[in-house]
């Protein structure tokens, strides 16, 4: 084995050694002191009795062997001691740094989440405000380029506080006599004040009716509940000699719109379910009769029901397009389409009914 090779050995057995040592500091520190004091045993020991050459030569290896033992245990020693405090020393240095590091950190953060939460509330009161004028306006402001939402804003297309949900439109058989039917419109919805900068509005539940040569109408009845108090309230029942105010109009007061004397106040959020009945009379010739319905709110989830004699023909005609139009369910004498999913003002359909 060369030079090189043993020397490379001896550094490699003196690391383990010292790895062995470092990682079981307790095991080290004993064993630094057994070998201290096996040093110090051999050189007291006793030499009465023996010759000069014997006593020479073990006076000689004892002070070897005390050197060497003392002089390995105090370098494990110093070794452990030298471990710990440079340890200690590399832990504080590390801490120091570390909790400078941190304190920059926290003051940089501050300011900077400071500042994210004033753009934060400067944004969302912006939000709000444009919320409380028009919803739609403020959904449709990143969905659209700026001209286009201008015009549909001024032509107040979108323009609404309220929102009609859950529209539900019956047209139920009475009678019929010769060339003559009647049916009568259950028309039931819930309102709700959705967006606005004032706390509450109005709702006036207006209602516009307008005779045909082929149909009559006659206003039965409205009744409402509040759904965001107690699941137990009734109806208030409305009549329209007494809660409605009317106003005629047309060349013969053909028309009439109907709007409450005493409006229904509604709180931000606040819905309410409307009931309102109407009585038509049309006049059925060989080709039946025609009439339409539309909307005057922006309004979600349509059905549409149509309940009459097995021998009276139907047909829907609606004014947006027809493939959003859900297929007819037929039960008994019923057809029913649901659900239209969403109509704005001046939308809605048209039907005829025939006899067969």
């Amino acid at each position: 084995m060369s030079d090189a090779q043993t020397q490379t050995k001896q550094s490699k057995l003196v690391s383990q050694f010292s790895k062995w040592c470092v990682e079981r500091p307790l095991l080290g520190v004993l064993l630094s002191l057994a070998l201290i004091m096996l040093g110090l045993y051999i050189h007291d020991q006793p030499t009465d009795g023996e010759s000069s050459t014997g006593l020479l030569m073990r006076v000689h290896w004892s002070t070897v062997f005390y050197h060497f033992f003392v002089i390995l245990g105090e370098a494990i020693f110093v070794m452990l001691v030298l471990h710990v405090f440079i340890e200690k020393a590399n832990a504080d240095a590390h801490m120091e740094h570390s909790q400078v590091a941190v304190k920059n950190m926290e003051v940089l953060s501050a300011a900077h989440i400071k500042e994210l939460m004033k753009t934060f509330k400067d944004e969302g009161n912006k939000t709000i405000e444009t919320l409380k004028h028009n919803l739609f306006a403020a959904i449709l402001e990143d969905k659209m380029p700026a001209e286009v939402v201008q015009v549909v804003l001024e032509n107040e297309f979108f323009n609404t506080n309220v929102l009609r949900r859950n529209l539900k439109i019956e047209f139920l058989f009475q009678s019929e006599k010769e060339k003559e039917i009647i049916i009568t419109q259950r028309i039931t919805f819930d309102m709700q004040y959705i967006s606005g900068k004032d706390d509450t509005i109005e709702y006036f539940m207006p209602l516009s009716l307008s005779d045909t040569p082929v149909a009559e109408y006659a206003f039965v009845e409205a009744n409402y509940k509040s759904l965001s108090g107690p699941p137990e309230g009734e109806y208030i029942k409305l009549t329209k000699d007494e809660n409605f105010r009317v106003r005629e109009y047309g060349k013969n007061n053909e028309k009439d719109t109907f709007e409450l004397i005493e409006p229904i106040v509604l709180a931000k959020g606040e819905t309410v379910n409307v009931e309102q009945v109407i009585e038509a009379t049309y006049n059925l010739d060989d080709k039946g009769m025609f009439d339409s319905y539309y909307v005057n709110n922006h309004t979600i989830d349509i059905i549409v029901a149509f309940d009459l004699p097995k021998d009276y023909e139907v047909g829907i005609y609606p004014t947006f397009p027809e493939k959003l139009l859900p297929p007819v369910r037929t039960s008994a004498n019923r057809r029913t389409y649901d659900k239209i999913r969403f109509l704005v003002p001046g939308q809605g359909f048209g039907f005829s009914i025939k006899k067969q």
